[in-house]
């Protein structure tokens, strides 16, 4: 399994096999903390060989280093691939998040985990001057 994207954004949504992000960011400059957002989307895309046809544990969250407990999550989304028969494929997720409250500046990571196996990216929050 490989994630080929990994992101926040201001709103995707997938159209037959295509994907459409928009507003993707990996940083973030806000003017008072704690910083409220609503309408954030958590995106990824993964691309498997020999996927199975089983059903796959996927879960996200948004942690700020050092700290053990998550500013969003654990969120779980089942993908279940009981159906596939392909040799390889693709899927786009999407998960709406309403409301995101990021607490304070600092470096975060988007934690996107597929049958364990965890894969990161960082969130960069800075107070702007």
């Amino acid at each position: 399994m490989k994630v080929e994207i990994l992101t926040l954004c201001d709103f995707a949504q997938t159209y037959r096999d295509r994907l459409t992000i928009v507003g993707a960011f990996s940083s973030i400059n806000a003017q008072k903390f704690p910083l409220d957002m609503t309408d954030v989307s958590f995106v990824a895309k993964i691309a498997m060989e020999n996927p199975g046809n089983r059903k796959h544990d996927v879960e996200i969250t948004i942690k700020k280093d050092g700290e053990a407990e998550p500013v969003f999550g654990p969120v779980s989304a089942p993908l279940d691939l009981s159906d596939n028969k392909e040799d390889f494929l693709e899927a786009n997720l999407i998960i709406k998040i309403g409301h995101l409250t990021i607490p304070s500046q600092g470096q975060y990571h988007l934690v996107f985990s597929f049958d364990g196996n965890e894969t990161t990216t960082p969130l960069s929050v800075a107070e702007q001057k």
